[in-house]
């Protein structure tokens, strides 16, 4: 996808300078764009573009006379529902608090306009967040500086773990607050059953082995999960396609994170799975940098190999049900047990100190 083009000299200047930037965005008009902007005294828009990744398309990078502008749209949907609010009030919810609470760079101000008469449904506006991905600046750089990003990383997700709550739970949009689970134990498995529900859901794709393992994961958690701990802000899809780094007076720092849509309250330990498991996949040696720059900073908890076996299997369920029911990822004839069983290794790493970084 590219940005919008002028050709020659259109008769209808609406049409012609429309562009579809994403299979869920559809084909939007750069008048529409501007309107969008002016509820928001943005001023003149000077150029739209596709970004690159994103598993959803729903977002569009934004010049304007006011500056850099990210556009957010097409929402999802709420409790298997369309909802005009729930997502972009969600992430409203959670960007104001980190951006009040913590130095964890998070997009704010966050601009939701609720009405669909410009698009068929609600959208928001954030600043665009300086820096690059971390994914894409990464793959080009020796191993010295991607220790040093993945440090980044770690100690980036310790200051966003700096916003607590009262109570775990989740977002609710009719209260335009935290509905709160009982304990922090419930909220884990309340984010258990709700993965389960979807995996049982016809035709089956878990058998009796991979039920088994996930039932000797909860008992073996089971003392693990009353170890008392603050509920923190866990943004569940953590990792280096939702953040932004760059590097300023020689040391990588993160510069922005983002897609706060799965934050909820509760234990910061849930939130180790997902970039473990992205770097166990793609970059082995950073998991021991990023956990150690995490753990100076905010140490592990008595049970936390336990937990982490169960919340990496928590988040790997959820990657799995979705492949599957979407057929994407993984192979008809694959199973659960052995693809989770690679990351539930990864749990002796929690003992495992990191290469220093070079002088």
């Amino acid at each position: 996808m590219g940005r919008f083009r002028q050709r020659g000299r259109p008769r209808d200047p609406v049409q012609e300078d429309s562009m579809q930037f994403s299979e869920r965005l559809g084909t939007l008009s750069r008048a529409q764009l501007q309107a969008a902007l002016d509820r928001f005294a943005l001023g003149k828009l000077i150029d739209a573009r596709a970004p690159a990744g994103g598993l959803f398309g729903q977002n569009v990078f934004l010049s304007s006379e006011s500056g850099e502008w990210v556009f957010r749209g097409a929402p999802h949907w709420f409790r298997g529902k369309p909802h005009a609010t729930w997502q972009f009030a969600k992430e409203r919810w959670f960007a104001e608090r980190i951006h009040a609470e913590t130095s964890a760079p998070a997009p704010w101000p966050y601009l939701v306009e609720t009405s669909g008469d410009l698009f068929g449904w609600a959208y928001a506006l954030m600043p665009r967040l300086p820096g690059e991905r971390a994914e894409d600046v990464a793959k080009s750089l020796p191993l010295d500086d991607r220790r040093a990003i993945a440090r980044a990383l770690g100690a980036a997700l310790a200051e966003l773990h700096r916003l607590r709550g009262p109570a775990s739970g989740d977002y609710d949009p009719e209260l335009d607050a935290i509905r709160p689970d009982t304990s922090l134990r419930s909220s884990a498995l309340r984010a258990l059953e709700d993965v389960l529900g979807k995996s049982r859901a016809e035709p089956p794709i878990l058998d009796r082995e991979d039920v088994a393992l996930i039932d000797a994961s909860v008992r073996d958690a089971d003392a693990a999960l009353d170890v008392p701990a603050g509920p923190c802000c866990v943004h569940l899809d953590y990792h280096h396609g939702n953040v932004n780094v760059e590097r300023a007076a020689g040391a990588w720092r993160v510069s922005g994170i983002f897609d706060l849509m799965t934050c909820e309250l509760g234990d910061g330990e849930r939130d180790l799975a997902r970039p473990i498991s992205v770097l166990a996949l793609t970059d082995p040696p950073l998991v021991a940098a990023f956990l150690d720059a995490y753990r100076a900073l905010r140490p592990l908890r008595a049970g936390a190999r336990e937990r982490f076996r169960l919340y990496m299997l928590i988040d790997r369920l959820l990657i799995w049900q979705y492949g599957r029911r979407n057929r994407v990822w993984f192979p008809e004839t694959s199973r659960f047990r052995d693809f989770v069983g690679f990351y539930l290794g990864f749990d002796s790493q929690l003992e495992v100190k990191s290469t220093p970084d070079p002088a």
